[in-house]
Parts: structure tokens; sequence; C-alpha cells
């Protein structure tokens, strides 16, 4: 359970670097997001127990899994998102050489 989570650990931080600065200042400025900020995910983080059983134990692990998983779908929506937005401002910069 370690190795996997710490695998999938350096795969999130990897890719969250680019979708977070992990400071606490907000970008200022104008933005053509619809909201105010970027999509909080939606994933539910696990549950503790406080029973030690096997069954606890591991439905705790499932719950730990399935919520990296789930941040891991967020994160790389957030990086096609970023591919998207420079995609978009590759396109507006090419259009406007045009004139």
């Amino acid at each position: 359970m370690s190795r996997v989570v710490s695998g999938v650990t350096l795969a999130l931080l990897s890719g969250a670097s680019l979708l977070y600065s992990g400071s606490a200042t907000a970008v200022s400025g104008p933005s053509n997001l619809s909201a105010s900020r970027y999509p909080e995910p939606r994933c539910q983080p696990p549950r503790r127990s406080s029973g030690s059983s096997a069954s606890e134990l591991s439905r705790y692990q499932n719950e730990v899994k399935e919520h990296f998983r789930c941040v891991e779908k967020y994160v790389e929506a957030g990086n096609n998102d970023i591919k998207r937005i420079q995609e978009s401002m590759d396109n507006a910069v090419r259009g406007a050489k045009r004139y």
C-alpha cells in the first residue's frame, strides 16, 4: 500500500504543479473563466474508522485508492484544460498576426 500511495502521490504532485503553485496568493487580473476560480475536485475523502479489523482496514485502503484515482482524473482534466487554453491563445495570436 505504501508504494502505491507513494507512486500516486508523486504523479499527482508533478501534475498538480501545473495547476497550483502551492502559494496562498490568488492570481489577480482578468479571466476568461466563467467562475471566479477554477472548480475544486469533487473527490470524497476516505473515511477513517475507529475499528481495526481487517475488513475496516481493507475498506479504508480501497477508499484511499479511489480518492487518489479521483484526484488523478481531476489533475488530468486540469492539465487538458491548460492545453486547451494555451491552444486557444496561440490560435488568437496567429489570427492577430494575419492583420
